[in-house]
Formats: C-alpha cells, sequence, structure tokens
C-alpha cells in the first residue's frame, strides 16, 4: 500500500513524499521523526540557511571573463577595465564585509 508520509526534525517537516508502506525505513536518511499522513498546518518548513559573507560575495563579484579581459587591456598600456574590475570587487567587499569568525 502507498502511503503518505513526512518527516520532521527539530518542529519543521524537512522531507514528505510518498512510498510503499514496506519501504519506509529507507526515507529516513537525513534522520528526524517519520510520521504517516498529511504534514501537520502547524509546522513549517526549514529555514533558509544563513550563508557566508564568502557565499554572499561570490555571487556578486565580476566574473573570471570580466578578469581576464581587465588583465589583457592592461598587458597593451590601457588600466581602464583593470581599474573597473578593481573598483567593483572592492564594492563587493565593502558590501559584504568579513566576519569577526572568518
Amino acid at each position: 500500500m502507498i502511503v503518505k508520509y513526512h518527516i520532521v526534525k527539530d518542529g519543521y517537516v524537512i522531507g514528505r513524499g510518498e512510498s510503499h508502506e514496506d519501504h519506509l525505513d529507507q526515507v529516513l536518511t537525513y534522520g528526524g521523526e517519520l510520521i504517516i499522513g498529511d504534514s501537520p498546518s502547524d509546522l513549517s518548513p526549514p529555514p533558509e540557511p544563513v550563508k557566508t559573507y564568502s557565499q554572499l560575495r561570490q555571487s556578486e563579484y565580476p566574473s573570471l571573463a570580466d578578469l581576464a579581459d581587465a588583465l589583457y587591456w592592461k598587458e597593451r598600456g590601457d588600466d581602464t577595465k583593470w581599474c573597473t574590475y578593481l573598483a567593483k570587487c572592492d564594492d563587493v567587499k565593502a558590501k559584504y564585509p568579513k566576519t569577526e569568525a572568518a
């Protein structure tokens, strides 16, 4: 028989789905408590993980293609793109400063 289930850990639903009842032991790969049936309405989804400053920076730094282009033109005597690239990196570093724990 196919049953609906959800997995709860620390008050949050961390997984849900349907499975044959003989295979329910395999759905607990992430730990938590297996509950048969629909998810109760008083449980909320897990919170979004907090990103580190380096993860936030990485998503906003200029691309490596921009770096390569800036270096190419710098080697040929035009450092305009190089200065622009460095300014963008400085802006990102200022927006997401290093944390004390880093």
